[in-house]
């Protein structure tokens, strides 16, 4: 048996041993000069590569990242990504603000090579090599290069004469044990580059104030920012010989993986030293800003040192001489992070400006130092970074405002209290956790969407990862990252790395957070009970996290301990101390789902919670059973002016079960009215997102003159049909609903005559903004009627993101040619100010001219019912340079209609209108003006009046702002 065990240690050893073996990383060694031209905003410079294949591998060519032709058109990745994430600066402005890269002439060891365009990015490219580069062999790669500088785009560029110089040189691609990494330049989703040194001359115009990565190596330039620091002057104040005339300046630094620059004639120069915590070394600090920027800046290097100190404090020093903060003028970001330096473009207050400093101060140990692949695995960068962005501000400012929520009850360390602020980020996540569209944080960044690359990296990581802090004890945590720091510095660590060295480094299980909390979606959710002297702790969540439990005597802890997570239902004996409450995770130190079920009062009938309490506000209050009430009021024509309270546990976080009444009174109809419902989600159900369900009930008056209401009974179940964890860039629902209404709209005459309605509706909806997509197919069947109709919508961009050509292409059975009115509105879905309010009987009512973009699309007022097929196309088109006008036609054929009056719409019947709308609220609030149509809608119309601008109809739709929430997801 002790054979057995000692062969099995040996085997697991080798195994290791080989693994880390494997282990290799490239050295790329760069001597840039760079000269500016800032009358045409161009760079034209030279660059000698030195590089070292230390893989195991033989190159028969080289991946090369030519991030500056991300600029180029609108057929880059980034200005895909920025035209989804609605900046229109690229993509539909690229000739006018991009930019490019060009004028290369790549050689290797001083000898002509082929270079061929990557086929799936235009700022990629491939260095085919005349001879193969061995394992351990060194080779000098030079090119000359010319950059177009773009403007206010992105991460390099220039506004007038204030330049961001970053991504800016041809580099090459990481080559690591998993291959080539070549990738497009993207704004959301960052970088991974080669470790080496920097050797930069930058020749520019005498009068720019600089600050570069690195260490300034030219004498007369140190003198220089000597007096602006002495003086407090700003660069252009000092008289030089000539405004022509140029200068020299080089920086240098090794163990870095990117180099950037900024130049603005205009900056006032900070400088300050901070003594690091360990090794006692001193390091210099700027800070360059802007004159406007004077008194928010003022403290900046103060921001700097403390940043550098606590970083250094809790993971190991920081290894370089200088740190650097410029202000930028590039509004992309609030601030972005390169070795050593970090541009600001965010303002607001001193406490928000010291938040981003920091942040990308803090960027130098995980992105410099600690070379993740950000684009790969973006938590391991902004993820861990603002993990230690939090526990800064707790640190430094414990009692920030009075509605601060601790996040550590380890009293003997600190206390540590999230901000306002990080409670807002805690609730974003439990947000797309609700709505079913979270992600594994351990995700690639391009399956993100916008919200969820926010939540999940920004704010549920650093939530993680105080889960996991907790557990392990602060001490122990730091110890384990300020070893993996050592071991891993100046290197390119993967996720399995951080995952084996805690792992490595702790006796405890920590499967729950590495495979559970960061690969997967699952949820931490427990619900305690308080019986027969015991605490009953049951797992109604996926995994088997660790969690606290703590008691209380009134509002003393008497007990708290940490226990280790169980699928199993936990029966946990207390002390024999005083208590009359218990609460599970009391400072929000995990990611617990449900915190509603987290408390027990060991005394009473209620033990869940404290008597029930009302209140105004939306925060969840999670101890006390809270009835939310707000006031409301309403109105429309049949029951004027309405007024009534508003009854829900709508609060944040959201729970699964949600309800409201909103009875009001009706001024006009004498009577009450108002609506109810509940809803119930469940989450990961055989394999859905999510699943809702609903039931709802309204009445409201529809009649003048005496009070006869409509009823409405609807009960609904809404499938989220994308798989978990799946980036899916479509969202699909799949929603079956039961109608019961007190009033049958096709038997009008009779009062009371029930209608019940089945309803099957599918949905699927582009996550995009750029040419966005969606399809709809809807069927509503009755033991009166049948109707079955499916739409589509494209739009075609050309002037900006909110505007170009909007195509619609319907078809049906049973359905309208012309947009729902409030009479065909007959399962009582939409908001209709008037809804049995005429447009035949009385044209001179506004209300009246309400209705729904829907069925047939037209907008005059068509009563064609037809009883086998419609289709019709809908086209709306912008006009240049007038945001809310535009043009609308809509052509339709259909067969089998009825007869209205004289005017008859016969079988296989074309019809078309055109006209000008007022897109004031796009699909919210619109007015339509026509200007003619077809003869049989013309006529009919002007049979009603002739009065042209009485045709026209308006659109208000307060529906389906779902589908707003869906674009963004």
């Amino acid at each position: 048996m002790k054979r057995t065990s000692l062969l099995i240690i040996l085997t697991i050893f080798c195994v290791q041993a080989i693994f880390s073996q494997n282990y290799f990383q490239q050295e790329v060694n760069y001597k840039i000069k760079v000269k500016l031209d800032d009358e045409n905003h161009t760079i034209t410079a030279f660059e000698t590569i030195e590089y070292i294949n230390n893989s195991p591998d033989t190159l028969n060519f080289i991946y090369f990242h030519l991030w500056p032709n991300a600029y180029k058109n609108n057929k880059t990745e980034l200005a895909k990504q920025k035209g989804n994430s609605m900046q229109n600066d690229l993509y539909f402005k690229y000739k006018e603000v991009g930019g490019y890269i060009d004028s290369l002439d790549f050689k290797i060891d001083n000898k002509q090579i082929q270079t061929e365009q990557y086929k799936k990015y235009i700022d990629v490219c491939k260095l085919v090599l005349n001879e193969p580069i061995m394992p351990g062999d060194t080779i000098i790669i030079s090119t000359p290069f010319f950059v177009k500088l773009p403007g206010d785009v992105s991460r390099l560029g220039h506004v007038e004469q204030s330049y961001q110089i970053s991504q800016w040189y041809p580099k090459p691609a990481v080559y690591d044990n998993q291959g080539w990494n070549p990738m497009p330049y993207l704004d959301m989703g960052e970088f991974y580059s080669e470790f080496g040194s920097f050797d930069v001359s930058i020749t520019i115009p005498r009068q720019y104030v600089v600050g570069a990565t690195g260490n300034l190596q030219t004498e007369t330039e140190k003198l220089w920012l000597e007096r602006l620091v002495r003086e407090h002057v700003i660069g252009n104040n000092i008289p030089h010989p000539s405004e022509t005339e140029y200068k020299t300046i080089r920086f240098t630094e090794t163990n870095i993986h990117d180099f950037a620059w900024f130049a603005n004639k205009d900056y006032y120069v900070e400088k300050s030293e901070v003594e690091l915590p360990n090794s006692k070394r001193k390091v210099t600090t700027w800070a360059m800003y802007t004159k406007d920027n004077y008194s928010l800046w003022a403290d900046a290097t103060t921001y700097i040192n403390d940043a550098l100190y606590y970083y250094s404090l809790w993971l190991g020093d920081y290894p370089y001489d200088n740190c650097t903060a410029v202000k930028g003028d590039l509004s992309a970001g609030g601030g972005m992070e390169y070795p050593t330096i970090t541009v600001i473009s965010a303002d607001g207050s001193a406490l928000g400006l010291e938040t981003v400093i920091m942040h990308e101060v803090g960027h130098n140990w995980f992105y410099g130092i600690l070379g993740f692949n950000e684009r790969d695995h973006p938590y391991l960068d902004e993820g861990i970074n603002s993990f230690y962005e939090q526990r800064y501000i707790a640190t430094k400012y414990p009692k920030d405002n009075s509605d601060s929520i601790p996040i550590s009850v380890n009293r003997s360390k600190r206390s540590l209290s999230f901000s306002s602020d990080e409670l807002i980020k805690t609730l974003s996540y439990h947000l797309t956790d609700y709505h079913g569209f979270s992600q594994p944080i351990n995700s690639h960044s391009q399956d993100y969407s916008m919200v969820t690359y926010f939540t999940e990296v920004y704010t549920k990581t650093p939530a993680a990862l105080f889960h996991l802090q907790e557990y392990l004890s602060i001490e122990k945590f730091d110890a384990i990252m300020q070893s993996f720091y050592e071991k891993w510095k100046y290197k390119h660590p993967q996720p399995e790395d951080l995952e084996n060295h805690f792992k490595n480094n702790s006796d405890k299980n920590l499967d729950w957070f590495f495979q559970d909390m960061i690969n997967t979606r699952k949820k931490t959710d427990y619900k305690i009970k308080y019986r027969n002297k015991k605490l009953i702790v049951k797992n109604k969540g996926k995994t088997a996290s660790p969690f606290c439990i703590t008691a209380y005597n009134d509002t003393n802890i008497v007990f708290s301990k940490w226990y280790d997570g169980s699928f199993d239902k936990q029966k946990i004996i207390l002390p024999d101390v005083k208590h009359n409450r218990i609460i599970l995770d009391p400072y929000s130190k995990t990611m617990d789902f449900d915190r509603y079920n987290n408390y027990t009062y060991t005394k009473g009938i209620l033990r869940k919670r404290k008597p029930i309490g009302f209140r105004f506000g939306t925060i969840n209050n999670f101890n006390r059973a809270t009835l939310n009430i707000l006031p409301t009021m309403g109105w429309n024509s049949y029951d004027k002016f309405m007024f009534g309270m508003l009854f829900h546990n709508y609060r944040l976080p959201q729970r699964k079960f949600q309800y409201y009444a909103m009875p009001m009174y009706s001024f006009g109809n004498k009577s009450f009215v108002g609506s109810a419902g509940i809803s119930y989600k469940t989450y990961g159900y055989d394999g859905f997102a999510n699943i809702t369900y609903k039931l709802n009930y309204k009445r409201y008056s529809f009649i003048h003159s005496y009070p006869i209401h409509l009823e409405r009974l609807k009960a609904e179940v809404n499938f989220k049909l994308n798989k978990i964890g799946n980036p899916d860039k479509y969202n699909k629902h799949l929603k079956v609903s039961v109608y019961f209404l007190n009033y049958d709209f096709f038997n009008s005459t009779e009062i009371n005559n029930n209608t019940l309605i089945l309803n099957y509706q599918y949905t699927m909806q582009k996550k995009s903004l750029l040419r966005p997509f969606d399809f709809k197919f809807n069927a509503d069947i009755s033991t009166r009627f049948y109707s079955f109709w499916a739409e589509t919508n494209y739009k075609i961009h050309y002037f900006s993101i909110n505007s170009g050509l909007d195509i619609r292409l319907f078809a049906g059975s049973n359905v309208l040619l012309s947009g729902m009115s409030g009479l065909q509105d007959y399962k009582f879905d939409y908001t209709l100010l008037g809804r049995t309010e005429n447009f035949e009987e009385n044209p001179d009512n506004i209300f009246a001219h309400q209705f729904v973009r829907n069925y047939g699309g037209f907008a005059l007022y068509t009563p064609i019912e037809n009883r086998l097929f419609l289709m019709s196309l809908n086209i709306r088109t912008s006009i240049p340079k007038v945001p809310i006008i535009r043009f609308y036609s809509n052509i339709a054929f259909y067969t089998d209609g009825n007869s209205y009056n004289q005017y008859r719409f016969m079988l296989n019947e074309f019809a078309y209108e055109v006209g000008i709308m007022l897109s004031i609220i796009p699909d919210r609030l619109e007015i339509y003006f026509p200007i003619y149509a077809s003869k049989n809608i013309w006529d009919y119309n002007n049979s009603i009046t002739e009065e042209r601008f009485q045709k026209f109809r308006f659109v208000l739709n307060l529906n389906e702002f779902d589908k707003i929430i869906n674009k963004f997801m």
